[in-house]
């Protein structure tokens, strides 16, 4: 019994990890506060149909330019509009993020 749970288990990961927007995406973000913690990003994605995985809590990594290092942040909001096919996401990155970013 444990071998078929396990079997439903990874095709039900697969399934939901097939349609995520695996891309590299060049944005330009915006942050409310330098000096809020955790440190907050705003940006917008066009031409998304649907969520493509950006959904609350998930994992994202990022890389400013003229940092050396990433950024794992998480996805604390993610609004997807219709109308005009855009994703608008707030993420979270943690405290120690402001040591990795440039100060500029």
């Amino acid at each position: 019994m444990a071998q078929i749970f396990n079997v439903a288990c990874s095709a039900l990961v697969a399934i939901n990890n097939l349609g995520d927007d695996q891309r590299t995406l060049g944005l330009t973000a915006v942050v409310p506060s330098m000096d809020a913690y955790p440190l907050r990003l705003d940006f917008t994605i066009t031409d998304m149909s649907s969520e493509c995985g950006w959904t609350t809590n998930r994992p994202v990594y990022l890389w400013v330019v003229g940092s050396r290092s990433l950024v794992r942040a998480t996805i604390q909001r993610s609004q997807h509009h219709y109308n005009d096919r855009s994703l608008s996401i707030r993420l979270a990155a943690p405290a120690w993020a402001h040591r990795s970013l440039p100060a500029d």
